[in-house]
């Protein structure tokens, strides 16, 4: 038997390796692929030792390893039936020849990370999770946790919500009495999503010293073409807010895929800000990228220059 588990996110890779486990009559043996050379890969294959007639190999990133991975697209259809091979993969290329052989055999569990689209559903594991811990959380505190465990994804602007760092965080938080803010601080810092929050609800305030403070925490600490990518997804969800005509949170983070927390988090700036204003700001937004994009500009100065903009007038107009 041979599974093929894909995706970044670790939690879930465990938990499907588990599950395996779990099924199994026989230890697992753990081999790191990325050293695993063609000798160990055979041994592999061949199954049964001395010692057992069965067995159960979990091999991780063999595809950083290309000699070796590609030995095992050859050699999968000789893989033991008292062996089963479980193979841990982040990121493999699945443009290779051996992906697209052992992915037809093997059976696929995903370990993809939660993105944009499943705000609601880490939401709602955050609080069933707890529970299981013994542990209690409304829904704002939830949302504060899944907020602080969001990180930049795959694509430029895009999000994905590390559920292992909710997991540590819940585990520590679990041992607690009561479950306060200052905890949850304390046991999962800020994401930089929140710290672009901040900064644009700085700017609109019109502090423009602390804006400059905040700017030059975020050159040092985050990536430039993720803090754009941030700041253009934080500031388009606020148009959306402003344009959606609906004044109920939980409504308006159904229709853009967010937390409700997020939400009313932003509708108090949407609701400050002219129509006339937050569409002027948006096309220099758009305006900006897109010469960023045709001349190859440096994302700091797009970041820097909006976030200027913002800050020349007060929230209140």
């Amino acid at each position: 038997m041979i599974y093929l588990i894909t995706g970044e996110d670790t939690y879930k890779q465990r938990q499907a390796v588990n599950s395996i486990i779990a099924a199994s009559t026989v230890p697992a043996e753990t081999v790191d692929g990325s050293e695993c050379t063609e000798n160990q890969l055979a041994d592999i294959i061949a199954g049964a030792t001395l010692f057992s007639t069965e067995r159960l190999v979990v091999l991780y990133n063999t595809s950083e390893n290309p000699a070796v991975w590609g030995r095992l697209g050859d050699w999968v259809d000789r893989v033991s039936s008292d062996t089963t091979l479980v193979l841990v993969e982040a990121k493999p290329d699945k443009r290779t020849k051996a992906y697209k052989i052992i992915s037809k055999v093997a059976t696929l569990r995903a370990a993809d990370p939660w993105t944009e689209r499943h705000v609601n559903t880490a939401r709602a594991w955050v609080v069933q999770r707890a529970a299981e811990l013994g542990a209690s959380l409304d829904n704002r505190q939830a949302d504060e946790l899944v907020a602080r465990a969001t990180g930049q994804g795959a694509r430029p602007g895009s999000i994905s919500i590390n559920q292992q760092q909710l997991e540590n965080a819940l585990q520590s938080l679990a041992v607690l009495d009561t479950i306060t803010d200052d905890a949850i601080a304390a046991v999962l810092p800020e994401s930089s999503v929140n710290n672009i929050f901040t900064l644009i609800g700085v700017a609109l305030g019109g502090n423009r010293a602390r804006v400059q403070e905040l700017l030059r925490q975020l050159h040092v600490t985050a990536d430039p073409y993720m803090a754009l990518g941030y700041l253009a997804s934080q500031w388009s969800q606020l148009a959306a807010i402003k344009v959606s005509g609906e004044k109920r949170p939980e409504v308006i983070a159904g229709q853009l895929g967010v937390t409700p927390y997020a939400v009313k988090n932003l509708q108090p700036m949407a609701d400050a800000l002219s129509y006339e204003r937050v569409r002027a700001l948006t096309l220099l937004l758009a305006a900006l990228d897109s010469k960023a994009k045709s001349t190859g500009g440096d994302p700091w100065a797009i970041v820097d220059r909006f976030v200027g903009e913002l800050a020349t007038k007060k929230i209140t107009e």
